[in-house]
């Protein structure tokens, strides 16, 4: 019973250690163009990036709360209007319109 049990765990924390091992910053990449969608989720195209089964150079920024959806909102729009180049936290899932899934963003001096 222990053997199953154990077992069991084992195979459910091998399906969610992947999730986690996949997360990581992103090469660097140019903002095209970015815009809130009515869900007030932020949505960024960029030039540069990979695809990772996602929709290409695609992404999709859904913020915990309003302090971190404008903090990244500016933070796109500065890259944007800078020509400054971005990198994302990507957590290596496909998240609203089969976009990347990004949940951090910075700015490359």
């Amino acid at each position: 019973m222990k053997a199953a049990i154990f077992g069991a765990v084992g195979m459910a924390a091998a399906l969610v250690v992947p999730t986690s091992a996949n997360a990581q910053w992103t090469v660097e990449m140019t903002v095209t163009s970015a815009f809130v969608e009515d869900s007030d989720a932020i949505v960024i195209y960029t030039a540069g990036g990979g695809n990772n089964g996602c929709v290409a150079n695609s992404w999709v920024f859904a913020a915990t709360n309003e302090d971190r959806r404008a903090r990244a909102w500016a933070t796109a729009l500065t890259a944007l209007s800078l020509g400054k180049k971005i990198k994302f936290w990507f957590s290596g899932s496909c998240g609203a319109f089969g976009f990347h899934q990004a949940t951090a963003i910075q700015i490359i001096s």
